[in-house]
């Protein structure tokens, strides 16, 4: 019983290792570049702050998925008549894609700023509404991936997306 269990081992090892299968290499992650622009508007002016935020999520993944705290969301400036300017910079965003299908999308959520009860949970968003949609595919041979979300006071957004070295999904 012994010596077939080492055996067995040894065909084991011998697999994992063998000139036959070449190990295979961990993909490369891509670097990303993410920027806002534009403008969102809260519904309730004065009350609540909005929050533009884009989901980046695989292509499989849940469609209908609210966004989460921890999701990319842009800087913005004002309230001015509950009119926010979208600025560049981004909190969250992942520096870094490894290749695969994802889809992107714009959300504008209205931030819930309520102060939770002692040993209470609130949802951090009072309302989300998405404002668009697109898709992105990171090959192997893509460079870097460029994206800009443009938000809308009416509660649309644009994204483009510039994929250097590899192809982009509308």
């Amino acid at each position: 019983m012994r010596r077939v269990l080492v055996s067995l081992a040894a065909v084991a090892l011998a697999g994992c290792f063998g000139p036959e299968q070449a190990s295979p290499s961990a993909p490369i992650p891509v670097e990303i570049r993410i920027r806002g622009d534009g403008e969102v508007a809260c519904n309730l002016p004065g009350v609540h702050g909005c929050a533009p935020i884009l989901v980046i999520e695989p292509v499989d993944g849940d469609v209908g998925r609210r966004p989460k705290v921890d999701d990319p969301s842009f800087e913005t400036g004002g309230p001015i008549d509950g009119v926010q300017a979208v600025m560049g910079p981004v909190r969250n965003a992942p520096k870094a894609l490894v290749p695969g299908a994802y889809r992107l999308v714009g959300w504008v959520a209205e931030v819930n700023d309520m102060i939770a009860a002692p040993g209470q949970t609130m949802d951090p968003w009072v309302s989300t509404a998405v404002g668009c949609v697109a898709g992105l595919s990171v090959t192997a041979s893509t460079v870097r991936v460029h994206i800009v979300v443009t938000y809308s006071a009416n509660g649309t957004c644009d994204i483009d997306v510039e994929v250097v070295g590899g192809e982009e999904v509308a």
